[in-house]
């Protein structure tokens, strides 16, 4: 089996007002990013990446996009290789 470490975490999102889908759309785009709801103008993102950095990384651009007033995390679990 040859499973490598990876890092999922989750994060609440807060969006302006009247840009909920188009950075639903944007995030759809993002490879290890997954939207698992929405209500009320937030959305609850997860990312799956190999290593904390990347996770980051990937934070990162995600706070920078337009419409995304907070990004905050919520959970965070490293996952190690299985034996």
């Amino acid at each position: 089996m040859d499973e490598k470490p990876v890092v999922i975490s989750s994060y609440l999102a807060s969006i302006e007002p009247g840009r909920l889908e188009e950075v639903e759309a944007r995030l759809a785009c993002y490879d290890g990013v997954e939207v698992h709801g929405v209500e009320h103008g937030q959305l609850v993102v997860s990312i799956e990446a190999a290593s904390l950095d990347a996770t980051y990384e990937r934070a990162v651009e995600i706070t920078r996009l337009d419409g995304v007033t907070t990004f905050s995390l919520v959970y965070c679990n490293f996952e190690d290789e299985q034996p």
